[in-house]
């Protein structure tokens, strides 16, 4: 895996920030994205700048890391969710699954549909 210089990797997070909570990234999407944001950043919450996703049961999870367990706790009252242990949470996202519904028309007989042979 290729890091940026900089950036936080994932066990720095999960060692910082253990206090976890995941949320659907369906109801993280839009305008929660924002209030969830705003909450925090008024609520002075320890959150981490940079989230874990990870995907199960077909859903796409993001994961709120906090410094503090109160503050976890306090997010979790606001927004729901579920606690997660860095040490259980899913590690990789479940991508083996997904249909790709072009990946049929772009092979047809073993053969690439874009290609003149």
């Amino acid at each position: 895996m290729v890091y940026r210089k900089g950036e936080l990797s994932k066990s720095t997070i999960d060692r910082e920030w253990p206090h976890q909570v995941a949320l659907a990234a369906s109801f993280v999407a839009g305008r929660n994205f924002m209030v969830i944001h705003h909450f925090c950043r008024d609520e002075d919450l320890s959150l981490c700048p940079r989230q874990h996703f990870f995907r199960r049961n077909d859903r796409d999870h993001v994961v709120y890391c906090f410094a503090e367990r109160d503050h976890a706790e306090r997010f979790h009252q606001r927004f729901g969710g579920e606690h997660i242990d860095p040490l259980t949470r899913p590690k990789k996202t479940d991508n083996a699954h997904r249909y790709d519904a072009a990946a049929q028309t772009r092979h047809y007989n073993g053969r690439c549909t874009h290609c003149d042979d």
